[in-house]
């Protein structure tokens, strides 16, 4: 069994898959660090990106400077779409790897994918079923301050360029409402699993 978890910058889903992982067994392939991988020096993503960004988005070690190519990439719609062009395939390459991979080791495990984009890259079609993760935006802000230290113009700008909770929960056939404890998390979790889920 594939799950895709979508949600929004602060919603939890790494709380979720963590549940998954610890809880109920799941491998979690988590698309942020596929990201990071993929536009690493010497990979054909990163190529693409620098021949379109400029040389100004490489760091002094020779790498891509994230932060230089986020401001540039979120600065019009048409930077964003092609950094989704130049990443987002190579993305699912991957992702598709390591889900055949796990299944050639194990074909009964359950595999979660953690991924905020993953309806909006059309990479639904390896999955099994899409879970969605909701918290109350005031909820997502605080998070995102206290834990990754983000500043409100920040979070405003991350949060602006991404799907509203109604897109989410419209795209997703499960629903984790995770605006409190983990055991919270565990028995939405639990529910799914006993009534239409993994049996």
């Amino acid at each position: 069994m594939v799950i895709g978890l979508i949600g929004g910058s602060g919603s939890g889903k790494s709380e979720v898959a963590n549940v998954l992982k610890e809880d109920f067994g799941a491998y979690i392939i988590t698309a942020d660090k596929i990201g990071h991988d993929v536009i690493k020096r010497g990979t054909k993503s990163y190529e693409r990106l620098v021949e379109f960004f400029g040389d100004d988005i490489i760091g002094y070690d020779r790498e891509i400077d994230r932060t230089i190519l986020g401001k540039k990439a979120f600065s019009s719609e048409s930077n964003r779409a092609a950094l989704n062009t130049m990443t987002r395939p190579y993305i699912g390459e991957e992702i598709l790897r390591i889900i055949r991979e796990q299944k050639e080791m194990d074909e009964n495990k359950v595999i979660v994918v953690d991924a905020e984009g993953l309806v909006e890259a059309n990479m639904t079609y390896f999955l099994d079923e899409v879970w969605s993760v909701y918290a109350p935006i005031e909820i997502r802000k605080r998070r995102l301050i206290e834990n990754r230290g983000f500043t409100v113009e920040k979070i405003d700008s991350i949060i602006n360029n991404q799907s509203n909770e109604e897109y989410y929960k419209m795209n997703s056939c499960f629903q984790i409402v995770n605006d409190s404890t983990v055991d919270n998390i565990k028995k939405q979790i639990n529910n799914r699993w006993s009534f239409g889920g993994k049996q």
